[in-house]
């Protein structure tokens, strides 16, 4: 296999509130580069609510601001599942509990929402992932429903594709022209649809060796990068082919170097601590060695890029993003 991507650095750090994430689900990057971070956070109990939060900080990790709270009013999230930016500069927010989408302007202010539960078309059933396409049509992971729909931003229905047999609890989404990339997280496979909704390719798990995947992001240089939620690690594919696999190489980022100065006696265990121990027996199997090992990716969930050459991977049950740099610069 090949070297594609090299881990640069980590942002990150296990906050309530304030500087840090709480089992961050999903990111995006707005047009002011600042990444806006998603915190899903559970579970639902009231002390625990307002640790569900969207955070903004910098691609080096300077933390900027925060905004959300948890709930079920306008405005508020229960089981917020993805964000993504609009053409007209506002973020949306999906809801899987409330089967809700709501817009905010960038400092947090809800602007509109829309969703209807339901298996109609136009209704949502744990929708899971959102994404814009250059022209404002919004793309919905519709999980339940096994399906993905395409609204305006105002929540006008336009159409729906997959659906049962075709889709299998679809998750992340990823644009590339008139191609969409969906990650059909119960069938193990990433599924290509054309402009047309018909399914045009499939990279099955018997190929890929994919487990669950959640998210998708196909680079300028033409790889894509599966964050393989299932496996614990992240898969990078030239066309259907894997030639690259990550399993994780974190370091304390700034956040935590910043925690540990201010708390010497922890410092102190944490030096004194085997932070990479050698595994044996059960901590082998399926998701073990990511639950041992501090610097492994733990439930990878999300991927995005910004224009400086950044790949950032969201690592939620680590509580961070792990920044990767692409260092192949095509996949022929």
């Amino acid at each position: 296999m090949k070297s594609v991507l090299a881990y640069s650095h980590t942002i990150g750090f296990l906050s309530n509130e304030g500087r840090g994430f709480n089992n961050p689900i999903d990111m995006c990057i707005g047009p002011d580069g600042l990444l806006y971070v998603l915190n899903r956070a559970g579970p639902e109990v009231g002390i625990r609510l307002p640790y569900k939060r969207v955070s903004v900080c910098t691609s080096d990790g300077e933390y900027i601001r925060e905004f959300g709270t948890g709930g079920i009013r306008p405005g508020e999230f229960w089981w917020p599942s993805s964000i993504d930016y609009t053409a007209s500069g506002e973020i949306v927010i999906a809801d899987e509990a409330l089967d809700r989408l709501s817009f905010f302007t960038p400092d947090g202010q809800l602007t509109h929402h829309f969703g209807v539960s339901g298996r109609d078309a136009g209704q949502l059933n744990r929708p899971s992932y959102v994404k814009f396409a250059s022209d404002g049509t919004l793309y919905v992971s519709d999980s339940m429903n096994h399906r993905v729909q395409l609204f305006t931003t105002e929540g006008e229905y336009l159409a729906s594709w997959g659906g049962i047999g075709n889709l299998n609890f679809p998750w992340g989404l990823d644009l590339l022209g008139s191609d969409l990339f969906v990650c059909d997280w119960r069938d193990d496979s990433i599924k290509v649809l054309d402009g047309a909704g018909d399914i045009t390719a499939t990279f099955d798990s018997e190929h890929t060796g994919l487990y669950r995947p959640s998210h998708i992001l196909t680079t300028n240089s033409g790889y894509s990068i599966v964050s393989d939620w299932g496996n614990n690690r992240v898969v990078v594919l030239a066309g259907s082919d894997p030639v690259q696999l990550l399993y994780g190489q974190a370091e304390d980022s700034k956040w935590a170097e910043d925690y540990l100065q201010a708390n010497p006696q922890e410092a102190e265990a944490r030096l004194s601590a085997n932070l990479l121990p050698d595994l044996t027996g059960r901590q082998t199997a399926r998701g073990e060695p990511s639950a041992n090992v501090e610097s492994y990716f733990w439930g990878p969930t999300a991927i995005e890029s910004n224009d400086l050459g950044d790949i950032f991977i969201v690592d939620s049950c680590r509580h961070r993003l792990q920044v990767y740099r692409e260092i192949s610069s095509s996949n022929v």
